[in-house]
């Protein structure tokens, strides 16, 4: 237990150990109560893996080539929250950075750096399988809600970074809890978060629903 804690705290692998320490501080005030953990709500949009870059997603026209947007879809994000995938794919890149560390750099930094490309990339898939599982679950639980709230015809913001053709989640608020749900565009190549969008038609075998962006203010 000792050599894994002085690997941690080695200089090489200690950013990542303190980014691992915020992750299981959030978790640790989740289980204590401090924090709010919706599965089916604001969690998965209120969080944001790049920052300042929301405002730019209306000028990744092409879907096919929104490169960013693929990276989110294949971590699940969208599907899952996004505090559950990044917990995942935090953990696994520190527990690949000590192995890496360990081992094969002999405590270089520049080969440390050069290591945390393919760890990110091994962390990626692993974190993809890992929280599938969630997404059944999830689809579960917001069936639930919709079963008893009409969800064509009404209002939604978009809470991902952006919603395409192949990706995407809005939020219905209600006088509960509000409901997430999977959306995707037909008339426009995307939208950016915030975007306010009109639920028009719903795809029950892939469960999520077209929508269509709306200037007026939401009405319901």
């Amino acid at each position: 237990m000792s050599e894994v804690f002085l690997e941690a705290v080695r200089p090489i692998n200690l950013p990542l150990t303190v980014l691992l320490a915020v992750v299981a501080g959030y978790w640790l005030l989740v289980a204590l109560g401090a924090f709010t953990l919706d599965l089916e709500g604001d969690i998965g949009g209120h969080a944001d893996l790049h920052g300042g870059h929301d405002g730019d997603a209306h000028h990744h026209a092409d879907a096919d080539s929104g490169w960013f947007s693929s990276v989110l879809h294949f971590v699940n994000i969208g599907e899952v929250p996004v505090t559950i995938v990044c917990s995942i794919l935090v953990l696994c890149i520190w527990l690949g950075s000590m192995i890496a560390n360990h081992y094969w750099t002999g405590g270089s930094l520049a080969l440390g750096l050069g290591a945390l490309v393919p760890i990110f990339l091994v962390s990626a898939v692993v974190t993809r399988y890992v929280t599938m599982p969630f997404k059944p679950l999830l689809r579960a639980m917001n069936r639930e809600g919709e079963e008893h709230t009409p969800v064509v015809g009404r209002t939604c913001e978009i809470i991902t970074s952006e919603a395409t053709a192949q990706f995407g989640q809005a939020r219905i608020d209600t006088k509960g809890s509000p409901i997430v749900i999977n959306v995707r565009l037909r008339t426009v190549a995307s939208l950016p978060r915030g975007a306010t969008c009109l639920v028009v038609e719903e795809d029950k075998a892939n469960s999520f629903y077209f929508v269509v962006p709306v200037t007026s203010e939401k009405i319901d």
